[in-house]
């Protein structure tokens, strides 16, 4: 009789519905690093080798992967593709530079994605030249899977990131465009049968417009997604010396800001050895190619 109400007892459990357990999302681990350029050596850091999500920091080699292609800046492009953009829509005709502003300054989906989908051999070519653009200059923990940041697999570390911002500092073009508090670019519509000129603005992400710094700003980008947390990237310049500043994982746009400005505090306020012997020509590996100047 106990063999056979076990035998019941078993089936049941093996027949009955099994309740879903409730997922909870995942916060990322808080990344930080303060790089000084000079010493070529980080001097604050924290989980900067770990793999992690880079949300719209993505967006800094695509971006990069244009310039160095060597792409008329000037030309009109027709915005394409999927990504969603509160600015922009699919058939305007913009400037590659236009697009390049508003992807760095308000870190719009379309505008990035429409960069690379116009890049010479189509959007896998621009991928590709990404990937191979990020490998080349050392960053070799990270893998892009699309040029806005918005999917969770684009992977990188701040080590990466780093290298990535370092080599950004070296066109004059980011500088520009990381200390514009808006973007306001032309867009040409056609309406029944002639072009009609409408202007885009966005606002920049950077929080570090609302206030005068002591620092000179060479680049700046942000990002946010699930997987990413709030995130920046920086390069700075204070009293001739350069300094890259990444911070990720964040909760809120407020935990983000009061991270990267102690991290810019760990500059500021000397919380660190600053070692001056031969800091004048490794200081130079920043700018390692010529300055690019654009309209």
């Amino acid at each position: 009789m106990k063999k056979y109400i076990c035998h019941i007892v078993y089936i049941v459990l093996l027949t009955a519905p099994v309740q879903a357990q409730k997922s909870t999302p995942v916060r990322p681990q808080i990344v930080a690093v303060v790089h000084d350029v000079a010493q070529q050596k980080n001097i604050h850091s924290v989980n900067a080798d770990r793999a992690i999500s880079i949300a719209s920091m993505t967006k800094l080699v695509a971006a990069l992967a244009v310039l160095e292609s060597g792409q008329n800046l000037t030309e009109k492009l027709t915005v394409r593709g999927r990504d969603r953009s509160p600015r922009i829509r699919p058939g305007l005709q913009m400037s590659r530079y236009d697009l390049l502003e508003l992807s760095m300054v308000s870190s719009d989906n379309l505008a990035a994605r429409t960069l690379i989908e116009h890049y010479p051999g189509g959007y896998n070519a621009g991928l590709e030249a990404m990937n191979n653009l990020v490998r080349r200059i050392g960053a070799v923990e990270t893998t892009l899977v699309e040029p806005t940041g918005i999917m969770a697999a684009n992977i990188s570390t701040a080590n990466d990131i780093v290298r990535i911002t370092k080599y950004a500092a070296s066109w004059n073009v980011f500088e520009t465009m990381a200390n514009l508090n808006q973007s306001r670019v032309g867009a040409e519509r056609v309406n029944r049968a002639r072009a009609v000129v409408q202007w885009i603005v966005g606002n920049s992400t950077n929080p570090f417009l609302a206030h005068p710094n002591e620092f000179r700003m060479l680049v700046a980008k942000t990002g946010y997604t699930t997987a990413a947390g709030f995130c920046l990237t920086m390069a700075i310049e204070y009293r001739n010396r350069k300094y890259i500043l990444v911070t990720a994982g964040h909760a809120n746009k407020q935990s983000r800001k009061n991270t990267a400005d102690e991290l810019v505090r760990q500059i500021t306020e000397h919380r660190y050895k600053i070692i001056i012997d031969d800091a004048v020509d490794a200081d130079d590996q920043i700018l390692t190619k010529d300055q690019k100047e654009y309209p």
